[in-house]
């Protein structure tokens, strides 16, 4: 064993053993409610439980990183190729739609297009196809290209501009894995990648992305904007918000702020920019803040208000879908500052939002957390949080240094912390900040200590494979649980809903 490790793990077992004794002295005074819940059968008919809400969920956290890697690689090769070819001068070309690439782009797909609805067709009539098989061919013509540079376009665009389905994703990381294997060692490898892809993929292959951004991927990794997806799957009516945690320099730089900032909505517009015009819902975490309502390089509109603008779109197309935010690590943080983003200002009335985070920092402070609640008590948000014991970045950063001096930030959500399979720990338990408990509050913080997340050695506990681990191993006893049944608890929430809360996790937008 590492001698400069040898200290902090023998401090971190300590503080990890003190904690367990610590929670058994307050379980003896109150029992938890959640320890006291009956999960001795499963209900016949019943919403879907925590497992079901949280493992598709974890999937699509851990998808969407190397998702994003495939197609950063892919417009890597595509520029290459293209300069090449004289067909665009820099980067920033790719996306232009009046050069020669755009032109070759467009046929492409045009011809990808019309063989699928050919093939989808009951007539035999294929001739719009074959017209844009030739328009092709006097294009590669024109531009001094042969069928094998064709070919190399066609994957390219295939994976950076063609629509997506859950099916589609499957088959790119089967043919092109190879380009990122290196990445893929650092999330998780090529197997648990698979696997997680495969699984969506069977849940609803025909679910497809309706929108990713993730333009600035290749540029300086300190200038970077954050990265996420939206999907729609007709088959579970449910349109999901998906955001990538931190892989490139200025996500880990966002990260390590700890300074806080006025939690201000909605964001950054140019028609809309007056402290007048906003709401203020308590202090968070600066950096998750600029990413998502900050000025952007275009410095027309913040991130978040462009989610909800996409949002707005697809909800008027897709009634009675609901809404699902998601994200591991920085993701987890920003889907939930989305997530109350959607729910505070009431856009989308009669629709409880859901964010369901995976190791997710601190987002904000107390006053936050009011806000938070008040929206829950409304049933207007629900926050499944997801947290590894000794995974240090859920309790991390536990206070401000100058920006306010020394105000500590506090979770907000259904907390479901996941243990390693031991003797001497359960499989998981259940937090939540009960209002009015001292003895909740006292119980929360020893088990939110820095200390028990110190670890040189504990990098695994944050990753996606422990996390799917652990929530694979309590499957048994969280498939008995609802997150409904949870918030419709006063004595673990300590308040009541002001209306009776439906199916939550499938209650619809109307």
């Amino acid at each position: 064993m590492d001698l400069i490790a040898l200290p902090l793990n023998v401090t971190n077992k300590v503080v990890s053993e003190t904690v367990q004794a610590a929670d058994k002295a307050f379980s003896a005074i109150v029992k938890p409610a959640t320890e006291r819940m009956d999960t001795s059968s499963k209900r016949t008919k019943q919403p879907a439980s925590i497992y079901d809400i949280a493992e598709p969920m974890l999937d699509l956290s851990s998808i969407i990183y190397a998702f994003i890697e495939l197609r950063r690689q892919a417009k890597k090769r595509l520029f290459k190729f293209a300069k090449e070819k004289k067909l665009v001068r820099d980067e920033g070309d790719l996306f232009v739609e009046t050069n020669s690439l755009a032109v070759l782009r467009n046929a492409i797909i045009s011809s990808a297009e019309k063989l699928k609805a050919f093939k989808a067709s009951d007539t035999t009539d294929g001739y719009a196809y074959h017209k844009s098989v030739k328009e092709l061919d006097v294009l590669r013509d024109r531009y001094n290209l042969n069928d094998g540079d064709v070919q190399l376009l066609e994957d390219y665009i295939h994976i950076v501009f063609m629509p997506k389905t859950a099916g589609d994703m499957k088959v790119d990381f089967r043919l092109h894995h190879e380009w990122m294997t290196p990445f893929l060692l650092a999330f998780g490898g090529e197997k648990f990648n698979l696997k997680a892809i495969l699984d969506c993929s069977k849940k609803d292959e025909k679910a497809y992305l309706v929108h990713v951004d993730d333009k600035h991927t290749s540029e300086d990794p300190l200038k970077k904007e954050l990265t996420y997806a939206i999907a729609v799957s007709e088959k579970y009516k449910k349109i999901y918000v998906i955001f990538r945690g931190s892989v490139n320099g200025n996500d880990w730089i966002t990260n390590m702020q700890v300074n806080a900032c006025d939690l201000l909505l909605p964001g950054f517009t140019t028609k809309s920019d007056t402290l007048k015009e906003k709401q203020n819902f308590g202090k968070v975490h600066a950096g998750f803040y600029d990413y998502l309502f900050g000025k952007t390089k275009t410095g027309t509109i913040s991130k978040g208000e462009e989610i909800m603008g996409t949002l707005s779109g697809l909800v008027q197309k897709y009634p009675g879908y609901s809404i699902i935010f998601t994200g591991h690590s920085l993701g987890g943080a920003l889907s939930t500052l989305m997530a109350f983003r959607a729910a505070a200002l009431n856009e989308f009335q009669d629709c409880t939002i859901l964010n369901v985070s995976f190791a997710s920092p601190f987002v904000g402070n107390q006053d936050f957390r009011n806000s938070f609640e008040a929206l829950e008590q409304k049933n207007r948000i629900r926050h499944l949080r997801v947290s590894n014991e000794n995974d240090v970045v859920p309790l991390i950063p536990f206070m401000t240094l100058t920006s306010p001096l020394l105000m500590t930030y506090k979770h907000v959500g259904m907390n479901v912390r996941l243990y390693e399979k031991s003797l001497f720990s359960p499989d998981y338990r259940i937090f939540y900040p009960k209002k009015g408990s001292v003895v909740t509050e006292v119980r929360n913080a020893i088990h939110s200590n820095l200390l028990g997340g110190i670890n040189i050695l504990s990098i695994p506990y944050h990753l996606c494979p422990e996390y799917t681990e652990r929530l694979d191993s309590a499957k048994d006893q969280l498939e008995k649980i609802t997150l409904d049944e949870l918030y419709s608890n006063k004595n673990i929430t300590g308040w009541s809903v002001e209306e009776t809360p439906e199916e939550t996790s499938e209650k619809q937008c109307r």
